[in-house]
């Protein structure tokens, strides 16, 4: 069948349902997607590791990540290894809204046993 725009049309349509709730298989382990809640009320589900968050919804209120999935939550938007504040796995809710580009999903979240994180 040759490639033709209506052909890549019904693929993506068929294929984009499937996507973004997929679960992901990274390096023989499976990565269950990430959900972010944000002020306005728009959920973003998103693969990890490193996604790029919306930032046109909003301050972040919430983050829901699996065991094999955590977040860091970084004191500006460097997204700086020294600049780490906090980090965690499962669900997560924020006493006020926090700007998406100072958290960064990552794959086994690696700090997330080291810097404890204080929420409400």
């Amino acid at each position: 069948m040759p490639l033709r725009p209506h052909h890549l049309t019904v693929m993506f349509a068929t294929l984009a349902p499937t996507v973004d709730t997929a679960v992901h298989r990274t390096a023989g382990r499976t990565v269950r997607p990430v959900t972010i809640c944000y002020e306005s009320g728009h959920r973003q589900v998103c693969a990890a590791p490193a996604h790029r968050l919306r930032r046109d919804q909003g301050g972040v209120v919430a983050v829901e990540t699996s065991a094999d999935t955590g977040f860091v939550l970084y004191a500006g938007t460097a997204c700086h290894p020294t600049l780490a504040v906090g980090s965690g796995r499962g669900r997560t809710e924020f006493a006020a809204p926090i700007c998406a580009a100072t958290i960064l999903i990552e794959d086994a979240a690696p700090r997330a046993d080291r810097i404890p994180l204080r929420v409400r």
